[in-house]
């Protein structure tokens, strides 16, 4: 059976069982099998281990590659150096190990724009067969970068160069053993978290022994670009298991940030891993820690498996206690995998993640959470005419917990003007009792609270990536609820909110609904819209002259200045919206605070007087 490996986290889908009646204790956190799962890490990752090369090519001479497309279309790849999207929406170019000495590139973006009405196929092809008979365990590796729309990418193997199959983006590759499927699970106008990313096929069930194997690269669809470079086909080793993500889990999601009054008394922890060496792995073993700030483990779990055959996952999985000490602050979840063997890459087995328990603020998302190794944060929203457009992103509510507003991420993207109006429903409203989507026009109507006003988002907004839509305080019972951004713009304008993809989450997580044509999809990512809890308190923009914060940055000790006489009471918040140090001051305020025990970061001074509140923020080196 043939495995794709794409090196960069989170691609797998996971699916969540839950009743329609709420049964919340019933809920699972389950893996969807699919026959090619496409698994993510790093580029950073990418060359500790250097692997036994048969062939490789770096497209410096085009000539090595035969260029071809159907007769519907008049699209061709190019090889060069220099080479740009040169269309209405431009991708970046790749920045790959020798993209200075040339690369291939299929823009499929400059195309459409003058050719819509296009069926576009498009390939190239090894010009001269490659010899792997004294090699039967092969992998296919390449540097790539690429973007989608509606499009599919595929790479091709052939030992007769005559067998070459027709595609188009409604291919099924389960159908045919030569060919595999690239960028599995992308939705339109996603691209790859890293540039280049690296993609390992493991191609010895199609290529292995062969004396004569022809290698194709081959696009269909329209929309965007796909770039390649710096080809291979290295040995497969023998010993290489991999950790491709490691979870904490609860109903069917991986939080970011958890209310306390929110927290249950188990968690779900466990992780996905990937045999892809060419042996069979004895004893493998997954040991997990979750550890506070300070260091010390607050939960632990180790679970194996006899026997992982090559090519093969197994998705391990163990219910823990949370103890009662788990109190509001960060934790790191700690994950290693090993076996009997010894392993020839390390480097891909562990995984670390952070998340937060709170006390006012529930984000699916972990953005400002997750470190910056395994962040993959995309965008979705409205943009051009599609007016309307609403982004989803779902919340368990375990017991009775009012609801202030949402906070909403934004992308630099957005353009200022443009108009959110918040809301809530159950999730009852776009979840079928069949576990499908609702598609009907008037789904929205029962909403349970909803600022119909809208908030309107100014620059900056869009500069510190943030706004805050007020709701009038609604209080939630036990159940399942979508946290709802419904998206309006005027011609030309765009509003796009953050969509973090860095943990795998059920497929109904969050959901986007296109107004044009009135349809509801599963998006299957966290986008960044966050519940407001209770004492939220929301950061403004405007601070009076007379209110100061110095030194800014500062190394821990700074002064705030009030000119003015009242009784005002002075708070320091950290990014997960807790109080972390407070004082009262009569009359004109000078008041220094020594933080110099505190982590490094970005906090916030909010000084009110009982009548009017006012945020700066403060930087702590």
């Amino acid at each position: 059976m043939k495995r794709l490996y794409l090196l960069t986290v989170s691609m797998f889908i996971i699916s969540t069982a839950f009743s329609q009646e709420l049964a919340i204790e019933k809920m699972q956190f389950l893996k969807k099998a699919t026959q090619s799962t496409e698994v993510t890490q790093s580029t950073k990752m990418l060359r500790t281990v250097e692997a036994e090369s048969i062939w490789s090519d770096d497209f410096s001479n085009p000539n090595t590659w035969t260029l071809d497309r159907a007769s519907s279309c008049n699209l061709d790849w190019q090889i060069g150096t220099g080479l740009v999207n040169d269309g209405p929406y431009k991708s970046p170019t790749i920045t790959s190990t020798t993209a200075s000495n040339g690369y291939a590139m299929l823009d499929s973006d400059k195309y459409t724009a003058a050719n819509p009405d296009d069926v576009q196929s498009s390939w190239i092809t090894t010009a001269s067969p490659i010899d792997l008979s004294a090699n039967q365990n092969v992998v296919l590796q390449f540097e790539t970068y690429f973007r989608q729309f509606y499009s599919k990418c595929f790479v091709v193997i052939s030992t007769n160069n005559t067998d070459w199959p027709d595609l188009n983006v409604n291919f099924d590759a389960s159908t045919n053993d030569n060919v595999y499927e690239l960028f599995r699970g992308f939705v339109p106008n996603e691209d790859m978290n890293e540039n280049p990313g690296l993609i390992k096929l493991n191609i010895s069930p199609s290529a292995g022994g062969e004396e004569q194997v022809w290698v194709r690269f081959y696009w269909t669809g329209k929309g965007y670009t796909w770039f390649v470079d710096d080809a291979a086909i290295v040995k497969q080793p023998n010993h290489d298991i991999i950790l491709n993500f490691a979870q904490n889990s609860y109903f069917g999601a991986q939080y970011g940030r958890t209310p306390f009054s929110q927290l249950t008394d188990s968690l779900d922890i466990g992780g996905d891993i990937f045999n892809f060496g060419s042996s069979t792995q004895q004893n493998v073993t997954l040991e997990i820690a979750i550890k506070n700030a300070s260091g010390s483990d607050m939960m632990n779990a180790s679970l194996s498996k006899e026997g992982l055959l090559t090519d093969s996952s197994a998705y391990l999985l163990s219910t823990v206690a949370v103890p009662a000490s788990l109190i509001e602050g960060t934790y790191t979840l700690n994950a290693t995998v090993s076996s009997d063997s010894t392993d020839e890459d390390l480097s891909n087995n562990t995984y670390s993640k952070d998340f937060a328990i709170t006390d006012n603020i529930y984000s699916l998302d972990g953005i400002g959470i997750y470190n910056e190794n395994i962040s993959n944060i995309n965008e979705i929203g409205s943009w051009t005419d599609y007016d309307g457009n609403i982004v989803l992103t779902r919340y368990v509510i375990i017991q009775e917990t009012e609801i202030v507003g949402l906070e909403i991420l934004l992308s630099k993207t957005t353009d200022p003007g443009t108009k959110i109006v918040p809301f809530l429903i159950n999730a009852e409203a776009v979840i079928n009792a069949d576990f499908s989507l609702n598609r009907v026009p008037d789904m929205f109507d029962d909403r349970i609270a909803e600022n119909e006003n809208g908030v309107k988002v100014e620059q900056w907004n869009i500069d510190k990536n943030m706004i805050y839509a007020p709701l009038e305080g609604t209080t939630l019972e036990p159940g399942i609820y979508y946290a709802c951004a419904e998206l309006f713009i005027e011609e030309g304008e765009e509003i796009h909110i953050l969509d973090d993809k860095t943990a795998a989450q059920n497929q109904f997580a969050s959901l986007y609904f296109t107004a044009n044509n009135d349809s509801l999809y599963a998006n299957g990512t966290a986008a960044a819209i966050r519940l407001a809890l209770d004492d939220y308190v929301a950061i403004e923009e405007n601070t009076p002259k007379t209110f100061s914060v110095h030194p800014n940055p500062s190394n821990g000790v700074f002064t705030v200045n009030f000119t003015e006489s009242n009784t005002y009471k002075i708070q320091v918040i950290n990014v997960l919206g807790e109080i972390v140090s407070a004082k009262t001051v009569e009359g004109t305020m000078n008041e220094t605070f020594n933080m110099s025990d505190y982590n490094a970061g970005l906090y916030f001074v909010k000084v009110s007087n009982g009548t009017s509140e006012h945020v700066q923020k403060i930087i702590i080196k």
